[in-house]
């Protein structure tokens, strides 16, 4: 075996692993679980006052509940 076969025959595997790279799906995941993450945050910020007076609200319920329950 000369020096050019050598050569095809690790420029082949080098090929092969970067078809392999290319084709690998597993950060698609990773892709997803962010633009998930950014839209809530948008979420979040674009309803930011309704969110505080829901869990304000919720609070004063509980809150005032637990005064029927103490007595």
């Amino acid at each position: 075996m000369n020096v050019f076969d050598n050569f095809l025959i690790r420029w082949k595997i080098k090929c092969q692993q970067g078809k392999e790279i290319l084709s690998d799906e597993a950060g698609l995941g990773t892709v997803e679980l962010i633009l998930i993450i950014i839209v809530l945050i948008g979420i979040v910020i674009i309803f930011k006052d309704r969110i505080r007076e829901l869990v304000s609200n919720i609070f004063d319920t509980i809150d005032g509940s637990w005064g029927d329950v103490s007595s």
